[in-house]
């Protein structure tokens, strides 16, 4: 019996249920037809959506670095209802979400774990803010507000890999200035009506610092132990979770050549020579009363309550069965 508590116990605690995409998100998600662009979102299956899509952008792209953009064929599945993990998941490299248009959002790193907006590591973008990898998938790194973005209210830019909506920062209850990171939890979102959301902003880390839930797919890899109390990464690569400690490369073809990312912690007596120079003071991520270290990303207290609520329900169930 105690073995059953236990188990109840420690799977009520790291997850819970929170509301997903909606029918009139789901409906945003669509292409111009005047270029190579496909996006389609099945609703078939009772768990997930499956969104397809060519990953090639709904718009002129140029030519900034030697990569073209190719046909991805993504099949990507997405929970219905998102799972709510308290041990947030670091963002892995490369895509961690879908535009409404099906284009990739990458995490914020280039090759080499360095930011690849700003600093020394800043990629080049092209005037519609996004460029392409080698693989020739053709990405943002960050607002894409040239082309994609309109700055209309509440406008949806499409979706996390853990079911999650992504959205613009001009929101509708801020109305003298688009939303800033400081305004978000450490995964760069917030709840907004009873659901939750993540917002692009022109700060680091742009669109998401962490998972704020479980990712469904598995051809999406992720590392459940992003560590919201380290500070050591946040003044070296900028970083918010201690996770990209394998190294490798993040982005559309910058950096390279670089020690991984462990070896480069400050604390490091014999940190490499050829480390990253951190970041300056205005580009290190803003700290809130939301990225508090007890409840991790300034949601996750409310559903611990729930979850004990529902643990002394099944303990009690159980004493009444003996």
């Amino acid at each position: 019996m105690w073995l059953q508590i236990w188990l109840v116990l420690s799977t009520s605690l790291l997850y819970t249920e929170s509301a997903g995409l909606t029918s009139e998100e789901i409906s945003k998600f669509s292409v111009s037809g005047k270029y190579e662009a496909t996006v389609t979102v099945d609703q078939s299956n009772s768990e997930y959506f499956l969104i397809t899509a060519s990953g090639i952008p709904d718009h002129p792209w140029e030519p900034v670095n030697p990569n073209t953009p190719t046909n991805q064929n993504y099949n990507i599945k997405i929970r219905k209802t998102p799972t709510v993990s308290t041990n947030k998941a670091c963002v892995p490299f490369g895509k961690i979400g879908l535009t409404r248009t099906g284009v990739a959002i990458y995490n914020p790193l280039a090759g080499g774990s360095v930011n690849a907006v700003e600093g020394g590591g800043a990629e080049t973008f092209d005037s519609c803010d996004g460029h392409t990898s080698p693989d020739g998938s053709y990405h943002y790194h960050k607002i894409p507000d040239s082309c994609l973005y309109n700055n209309t209210v509440d406008e949806l830019i499409g979706v996390a890999f853990d079911g999650f909506p992504i959205y613009g920062p001009n929101v509708s209850d801020i109305s003298d200035r688009w939303i800033t990171s400081a305004d978000l939890d450490k995964c760069h979102g917030r709840e907004v009506n009873g659901q939750y959301r993540y917002h692009v902003t022109e700060q680091w880390p742009y669109s998401l610092g962490c998972y704020h839930g479980t990712v469904y797919d598995d051809v999406v890899t992720v590392t459940y132990n992003c560590d919201l109390d380290s500070n050591d990464w946040d003044t070296w690569t900028y970083y918010l979770c201690e996770c990209p400690e394998n190294g490798g490369g993040g982005g559309g073809g910058g950096g390279g050549g670089l020690p991984p990312p462990i070896e480069c912690r400050p604390d490091n007596p014999n940190r490499p020579a050829n480390c990253p120079d951190g970041p300056q003071p205005s580009q290190q991520p803003a700290t809130t009363n939301n990225n508090n270290a007890q409840s991790g990303d300034g949601n996750a207290g409310s559903s611990l309550s729930v979850n004990w609520m529902f643990v002394i329900f099944i303990v009690l169930k159980s004493f009444k069965a003996f």
